[in-house]
């Protein structure tokens, strides 16, 4: 039996149920590991499966036809929904920061703290990510390989 494409609502609703998934479970993960040596592990591997998920499910169905090529873009909505799952959870934490004044005010050190120049962009970055559980660190650097990968065939092609 031939399994159909999705059509243009079908994609769109995924993507939607994708990104919403990804940021519910990365919220929830963060905020109950919020101090454990394990949180960030746990939060890519969330991620990863999720991702895994919705390829094996739908990987085959999700064909888009581009100047009468039909394409198979499963991994571009699945990377799109990651990038705007990441957006969501750096738009929401101002939100977590408002309620938590301790967090806040160690934020705002850092941020005092960060400069280019003197190279601690990293360090002050991961403390960020430390603070904040409602950010989901393995998505970061999930979307961070992601953007390699794009960028690295763009230039091999």
């Amino acid at each position: 039996m031939k399994q159909r494409n999705l059509t243009r609502k079908e994609r769109t609703r995924l993507f939607i149920i994708l990104t919403a998934a990804v940021v519910i479970l990365s919220c929830g993960i963060g905020l109950l590991l919020r101090d454990s040596s394990w949180r960030l592990t746990a939060e890519l591997l969330t991620v990863i499966a999720v991702d895994v998920f919705t390829y094996m499910r739908y990987g085959k169905r999700i064909m888009v036809k581009r100047n009468g090529i039909w394409r198979n873009e499963s991994l571009q909505q699945i990377s799109t929904s990651n990038l705007l799952a990441l957006v969501v959870s750096i738009g929401i934490s101002p939100v977590y920061l408002a309620h938590n004044e301790a967090a806040a005010m160690e934020v705002s050190r850092i941020l005092d703290g960060m400069s280019f120049s003197s190279g601690n962009i990293l360090t002050g970055l991961t403390g960020i990510l430390q603070n904040v559980p409602i950010i989901n660190g393995g998505l970061a650097i999930l979307v961070v390989c992601w953007l390699i990968f794009s960028l690295g065939r763009k230039f091999l092609n």
